[in-house]
């Protein structure tokens, strides 16, 4: 019963650390299009490839793209300490007047 009880709480541990880099990788994006929300006339200075952000999240990377005319793609990337996976939060808005 112990033993069940270690392991759980480990997995609790990794999920509550899994959610915080999601919470903050979605900050982080929302705060990259709050920005082109903010300026639309220079909305294309914002787009950016791999820049890292690792100060941030661990091994962190930004990408924000314009897929089509007034869409805005922003891309987060990590990976947690101790992990091999990479992990992603993606989210894309339409601003207009850029």
């Amino acid at each position: 019963g112990v033993l069940a009880l270690v392991g759980l709480q480990a997995a609790m541990v990794q999920n509550t650390s899994d959610a915080k880099y999601r919470a903050e990788a979605s900050f982080i994006a929302q705060q990259r299009l709050g920005r082109i929300w903010a300026d639309p006339g220079n909305a294309i200075s914002y787009l950016e490839t791999d820049t890292d952000i690792s100060n941030l999240l661990p091994g962190g990377t930004r990408t924000v793209s314009q897929p089509a005319a007034d869409q805005y793609l922003v891309t987060v990337t990590w990976q947690q300490p101790g992990e091999t996976q990479q992990h992603n939060f993606t989210t894309i808005a339409t601003i207009a007047g850029g």
